[in-house]
């Protein structure tokens, strides 16, 4: 009899250790379902005067992978350098002349004078940084995806996901919206790619970016849009962060974030943490030694943003 009250005794105490509240890394920044991205091949001027306005407008990211040596670019490089100082506008690699390589010897210049040109013109960026980097299509390439994963790296760039967009992919509005409602049902990543917008080639028209962005910011609580940079940064920081439960009750949850393995002046994009907090109305927070913030419980959590360090979450009475 007493074996089974120890038994009994023993599997209660390990129940209510399973239920503890611990913190966990969000899947998208904000806790969103998805993630979606916009991209802009080739820097077209119809991309200054059409697709621009419209990011700003509506507040989407958008990453514009620029070849500095086009002829049609440079005579707008002080227009693009304008454009560059709006938080919704960040420029992608897309080699110095987008006119191919053949060899990772003859690649490694292109990406660095590239991205010499884009230093130049964003001078309130801090440098190095993580650069998104796109191949250019229509032109010779000869060097293995082994070799070009290998001169990003070395040079602190990602490169994007594979290149799809109007006309190729999605060429009807309403298939671009499916695709943005059917990455919020996957929860994963999707990204639409443009040249042209209401002009120039391979062009949509401005009509359709508009929708696009439209269904963007009516979608907010459930995708998160970004740059091709900061989904980058964020999902190499999620897949290596590491969380340290230090205190974990029904009115404290204390908690260490470590991100090992990556350079945190480059991936320093911070990271959603989502502490349960059922049945609370308030809680305080404390990132690191910043001040503590009051804030209120929404869905049964607390959403915590914060890079590395120490957090503690406290149910206000």
């Amino acid at each position: 009899m007493r074996s089974i009250v120890m038994a009994g005794l023993a599997l209660a105490a390990s129940v209510a250790t399973a239920a503890q509240p611990e913190a966990t890394v969000a899947k998208w920044k904000g806790d969103t379902k998805a993630c979606f991205l916009l991209a802009f091949d080739d820097g077209c001027p119809s991309q200054l005067q059409n697709a621009i306005p419209l990011l700003n407008k509506y507040r989407i990211p958008g990453t514009f992978y620029l070849f500095p040596e086009g002829g049609h670019f440079s005579w707008q490089k002080g227009k693009w350098a304008k454009a560059g100082e709006s938080e919704y506008v960040f420029f992608g690699n897309h080699t110095i002349d987008h006119k191919g390589v053949q060899s990772p010897e003859a690649f490694e210049p292109s990406l660095l004078k590239c991205a010499e040109e884009i230093k130049a013109m964003t001078p309130n960026e801090k440098w190095p940084r993580l650069l998104s980097f796109a191949v250019p299509g229509g032109v010779p390439w000869k060097i293995a995806k082994e070799e070009v994963k290998e001169v990003l790296e070395r040079n602190h760039h990602v490169e994007r996901p594979e290149y799809h967009g109007p006309p190729f992919f999605c060429g009807k509005v309403e298939e671009a919206l499916q695709l943005i409602d059917t990455t919020i049902a996957k929860g994963g990543i999707e990204h639409l790619d443009f040249h042209g917008v209401g002009g120039d080639w391979l062009a949509v028209p401005t009509d359709y970016l508009e929708a696009v962005c439209k269904k963007l910011d009516a979608s907010r609580k459930d995708i998160w849009t970004a740059s091709a940079e900061q989904y980058a940064k964020y999902a190499a920081a999620r897949n290596a962060a590491k969380i340290e439960t230090i205190v974990s009750s029904e009115t404290c949850i204390a908690f260490q974030v470590s991100i090992p393995g990556l350079d945190a002046g480059i991936y320093d994009l911070p990271l959603t943490i989502v502490v349960p907090a059922e049945g609370w109305k308030t809680a305080k927070v404390t990132v690191g030694k910043a001040k503590p913030m009051q804030v209120e419980v929404t869905d049964g959590k607390v959403l915590v943003e914060t890079a590395a360090g120490r957090v503690k979450v406290e149910r206000v009475m």
